[in-house]
């Protein structure tokens, strides 16, 4: 999957084409109609599938207000670690 991006205004002409070709690449890729979301998991069975959904289910709620303290610590120059603070508290006990 190729993303790009162009910050470039479109003219009318040009922004329906986009539109209903991406519709088109769409409907064509994932079978839904337009207006519609679609996954497509290939490479995994329903069983594996389910393993995944009960792993996020399982996971603690996020924490919002703490993650926005950190983006304005980190953003204010108040917040720092050291790359092992960081490795452990990103994989744990595999990480040392």
């Amino acid at each position: 999957m190729e993303i790009t991006f162009d910050n470039r205004p479109l003219d009318q002409a040009r922004r329906k084409n986009a539109d209903q070709t991406g519709r088109a690449q769409a409907t064509d890729r994932s079978g839904a109609t337009a207006g519609q979301d679609a996954v497509d998991l290939s490479g995994f069975d329903q069983a594996s599938i389910g393993q995944l959904v009960q792993r996020l289910r399982d996971m603690p709620p996020t924490d919002v207000q703490r993650i926005e303290d950190l983006r304005q610590r980190i953003a204010s120059g108040a917040y720092t670690a050291t790359p092992d603070e960081l490795a452990e508290s990103l994989l744990g006990p595999a990480a040392g």
